[in-house]
């Protein structure tokens, strides 16, 4: 058996054929992650075994669609009588659930679009398309949209064209509705679906919500005063149609009593009635009446969630006025508001809101205290009044807190912090602590005489934090390997890879071996370069992820 401690890092093609074994031995406790590392690669010169391999219908059902991913990524041809083959065992649209034993383990069709590449082959794809029910194409259109290996245009627009000449003899459904949503961004067309759709269909919450999400189709679907009326009493009209149909006085009292019913039903627990008028109302706040904003804001009877959601509306165009309320954060009720402030004052964080970041370092709330260092060391703010924060805050009872002060004092070229820093990544008993440590610890220049603490906690510090959707110091491991060691942390990234705890550990590990091996072939990334690549390549999820995430009921960190 291959041991993770035997493979090295030299090139995508020899890394391939040396996991290639792996994808034989059923045994192994790596045969699925090795067989996802090799799609994830797809070096080209191993293209006759994924075709090998895809075409072996004594496969597992997950081997053979990590085949046909490496074959589709490594961007050549799959041999006509290859697909041909494929084709022949009739692949279902939708993947069936072949988890079970017994389940076939004949690949979704989706698998092979993007395969149909050149005339001949994009013509055998097409001839077996033919053959399919409407109802087939329709679910296969609605699970192409929506991969990340898009099929080839010209199959999708096939799809859509097919999809589109079935309803021309009949009236769309709800599935057509959902097919239209998926695929509108990229085929504006489709938006006849909806129209003709809700044309038809009795106008559910779902009629309000397209309103919502495609006001261009308002002009469309309402046509009639009473229907504008609906729309406009919904909320979910222009700002120009609002004060059109309803006037001014009748807009303030749709607005207030959209957010009162939505604070209601969250004290009682329950879906408020018609959830796209809250939706409404605070967007009419933000855009069109901040004063309105301000005063709901002040009213404390509200359910703590809705103020938190009315002062960041303020924020927009009050947003002074909006900051005020980080002063009262210690009080329990405020504590929602204000870290929804923080979070929405980080997108784009300014120099004149210092004086109350400052202030938010005495709050009684270490959430909140914790956004509020992130903001100051974004506004590269410092200064004895910091420094003198930051040294009791590495003392404070939160551990949590305590680490990221700590991480801030030794960005700031404090030794003492740094070895503290350093000892937390490895030892703190809590895994959270252990991961805000090592993203701390991989933001600075002296990350690199401790190239064994992110391996290590790589490779074997798997646990999950309270919300059990991230295991963190796993990932915050990667993200920091692949930034400040580039391409020496290729081997530990790969071994870390066949161990990964989960989905999320393993999207950390492919965006920093992406940004890894592209600066190899490309132009050299500083450390900051980088992690901000890898941030961008997987969305934010995993640098996104805050040490108090899921520890209080209902509210975020």
């Amino acid at each position: 058996m291959i041991s993770i401690e035997s493979l090295r890092w030299t090139s995508r093609d020899e890394v391939g054929a040396e996991l290639l074994p792996l994808l034989d031995d059923e045994s192994s406790p790596w045969h699925l992650p090795a067989a996802r590392l090799v799609a994830f690669l797809a070096p080209r010169s191993l293209v006759p075994a994924y075709v090998r391999i895809a075409l072996d219908r004594g496969r597992g059902f997950w081997i053979r669609i990590c085949a046909l991913r490496a074959l589709a990524r490594s961007g050549e041809a799959i041999a006509e009588d290859a697909l041909a083959a494929l084709l022949a065992e009739d692949p279902p649209a939708p993947a069936p659930a072949a988890l079970f034993p017994s389940a076939p383990t004949t690949p979704s069709l989706v698998e092979l679009l993007p395969l149909a590449r050149g005339p001949s082959r994009l013509s055998l794809v097409l001839a077996h398309l033919a053959q399919k029910p409407p109802a087939f194409v329709r679910a296969l259109l609605l699970e192409s949209v929506t991969l990340a290996d898009k099929p080839s245009p010209e199959v999708e627009r096939w799809l859509v064209d097919r999809w589109l000449e079935d309803l021309a003899g009949r009236a769309p459904d709800d599935e057509d509705a959902e097919v239209a949503r998926a695929a509108l961004d990229a085929y504006p067309e489709v938006k006849g679906v909806l129209v003709a759709h809700w044309s038809r269909a009795a106008r559910d919450d779902r009629f309000f919500w397209d309103l919502y999400f495609h006001p261009d189709l308002v002009d469309l679907l309402v046509t009639d005063e009473a229907a504008r009326a609906e729309a406009a009493r919904a909320l979910v009209s222009s700002p120009w149609a609002l004060r059109e149909v309803l006037g001014a006085e009748a807009i303030r009292r749709a607005v207030i009593e959209a957010v009162r019913a939505k604070s209601a039903a969250l004290v009682r627990s329950e879906e408020p009635p018609a959830p796209y008028r809250y939706r409404g109302a605070l967007d009419w706040l933000e855009f069109n009446d901040p004063d309105l904003a301000a005063e709901l804001l002040a009213d404390e009877t509200l359910a703590p969630v809705v103020r938190a959601e009315l002062g960041v509306a303020l924020l927009h165009k009050r947003r002074h006025l909006a900051l005020r309320a980080l002063v009262r954060g210690g009080e329990p009720g405020h504590r929602p508001l204000v870290r929804a402030l923080l979070r929405a004052v980080a997108v784009n964080p300014c120099g004149q809101d210092l004086a109350e970041l400052r202030g938010c370092l005495d709050l009684p709330d270490p959430a909140a205290q914790y956004r509020a260092l992130d903001l100051l060391d974004a506004l590269a703010e410092d200064g004895p009044a910091v420094r003198e924060a930051l040294s009791r805050l590495a003392s404070h009872d939160d551990p949590r807190l305590r680490v990221r002060a700590l991480g801030a004092l030794a960005r700031r070229g404090h030794g003492e912090s740094l070895r503290a820093l350093v000892e937390a990544a490895r030892s703190a008993s809590e895994v959270c602590v252990r991961a805000e440590a090592l993203r701390r610890l991989g933001a600075l220049d002296a990350a690199r005489d401790h190239f064994k603490v992110f391996e290590q906690a790589l490779r074997s510090d798997h646990a999950s934090d309270g919300a059990g959707l991230h295991t963190p110091a796993a990932e915050q491991a990667a993200i920091a390997l692949g930034a400040v060691f580039g391409g020496e942390a290729l081997t530990a990234l790969m071994r870390g890879y066949l161990v990964a705890p989960g989905e999320l550990a393993e999207m950390a590990i492919e965006s920093a071996m992406a940004v890894v091996m592209e600066e190899l072939t490309g132009t050299a990334r500083s450390a900051a370069e980088r992690r901000e690549e890898i941030v961008a390549r997987d969305g934010g999820v995993t640098v996104g992820w805050t040490p108090f995430d899921g520890r209080e009921v209902g509210v975020e960190g």
